[in-house]
Parts: structure tokens; C-alpha cells; sequence
């Protein structure tokens, strides 16, 4: 049985859970999902990386070094989450 692919919409619910839940944003606090995320949510390099280990750990792949240092932006995880998983025809 094949997996059923995820829409764009559900990553994107995903990784607002995860952002949101890293960053200490308070239920019913909007994410800005243009904003960066280190200047606006105070995100620093630390949590970054755990923030990205949980997005590997729930969508099983692998985000590399040089693609942390450029998502810094809700958006750009969300898109980076999506091509990584389109790839992998999921």
C-alpha cells in the first residue's frame, strides 16, 4: 500500500505545531510565518537545531547544515519540508 501523500497544508500545520512549540508561542498567538524567526521569536542557533530535529523526526528526513542556516523564515521550513518530501514522493 502506497503512503498517502501530505498536502501542503498539513506540513504547514506540522511545522506551525513545531515552530510554535519551540519558540514558546502561546496557544491562540499568531506565528508570523514571514518573520525571522531569530529576531522576531528570539530563536537562537541552540534552538534551531533542536527545532529541526523535531521536523526531521516527524516528517523522517534530513535537513542539512546549510539549509538551517537558510530557513529562517516559517515559509522557507514549510517549503524546504515540502520539496524534501515531494522528492521522496511522499
Amino acid at each position: 500500500m502506497e503512503p498517502i501523500p501530505m498536502t501542503r497544508n498539513a506540513i504547514k500545520s506540522k511545522v506551525i505545531d513545531i515552530i510554535s512549540t519551540d519558540a514558546f508561542i502561546e496557544d491562540g498567538e499568531r506565528l508570523d510565518l514571514d518573520a525571522n524567526l531569530e529576531k522576531v521569536y528570539g530563536i537562537d542557533s541552540l534552538d534551531a537545531i533542536d527545532m529541526t530535529f523535531s521536523i526531521e523526526n516527524e516528517f523522517g528526513i534530513t535537513i542539512s547544515d546549510d539549509e538551517i542556516e537558510k530557513n529562517v523564515t516559517a515559509n522557507a521550513i514549510i517549503e524546504t519540508v515540502y520539496n524534501k518530501l515531494k522528492k521522496k514522493g511522499l
